[in-house]
């Protein structure tokens, strides 16, 4: 689906919501959750938010319009046994609020935050040990959230091990972190697109050391080889290092 039509089906959605009762409500919501999940998050034009903001912005606006014990109770539901998986993880990840800084309109209380994010983190483990986690949508946002919310790093890191364990496989690990930009100049019509990765997310799981031995490890020839993504991937990893002054010296790598 274009994302022209997605935006005109979500904005009819929103449109609809103030008339909905309870069970439609819900019915909308738990349909929200696993349209968020099939869609890719496409974003047109400089002001747009993307797909997943307009999914989870709408999944607010609806859940709010019920008690909260029966938000609780209906999001514990949804983790546990609903079809969502990508997108109920990032909903439970907006009502989560940063360190030291107040919950704003929370859709839950604390006590039962706190459940929802052990919760998440038991369903993802769950999803780790099945061979199941690799491919979901998501898989930088999710594993991001795996090392905030668990008490236990070690299913995480074995599930890192499992899937770096070769060059390979650790380019196309690390090619989750790798994401697409656009910038607009004033005055010109046309967004120009560009590939950049956050080091300081990426080395959550992997050491800048392993990184930067990576990209020295290939030429400009090796790279060209490659297939597009880990052709993107390598290139943009190169390109941060180089920022963050950690290539190893004497790396010369093409444009």
């Amino acid at each position: 689906m274009p994302s022209i039509r997605q935006e005109c089906a979500l904005a009819l959605l929103d449109d609809v919501l103030g008339e909905l009762k309870e069970p439609g409500i819900l019915g909308l919501s738990e349909a929200l959750l696993v349209l968020g999940d099939q869609i890719p998050n496409e974003q047109r034009g400089f002001f747009n938010i993307g797909t997943d903001f307009q999914i989870l912005g709408l999944e607010y606006r609806a859940l709010i319009k019920l008690e909260e014990s029966k938000r609780c109770d209906w999001l514990q539901g949804q983790i546990s046994n609903g079809q969502s998986f990508y997108t109920v993880i990032r909903l439970i990840a907006m009502d989560d609020h940063e360190e030291g800084k107040p919950r704003e309109h929370p859709l839950v209380d604390e006590a039962c935050l706190d459940g929802l994010k052990g919760k998440c983190v038991q369903a993802i483990i769950a999803r780790a040990q099945q061979g199941q986690l690799s491919t979901v949508k998501g898989l930088a946002f999710i594993l991001v959230y795996w090392q905030r919310w668990a008490k236990d790093r070690e299913p995480l890191d074995v599930f890192v091990a499992q899937q770096t364990s070769t060059q390979d496989s650790l380019i196309d690990f690390v090619w989750n972190f790798v994401q697409q930009g656009q910038s607009t100049i004033i005055g010109d019509y046309v967004s120009r697109s560009f590939w950049n990765v956050d080091l300081n997310v990426l080395e959550l799981f992997i050491s800048r050391e392993r990184l930067s031995a990576l990209i020295s490890s290939f030429t400009d020839d090796d790279i060209e080889q490659m297939p597009e993504s880990r052709k993107t991937t390598i290139r943009t990893l190169r390109d941060a290092l180089k920022k963050n002054g950690a290539a190893e010296d004497g790396f010369e790598g093409g444009n």
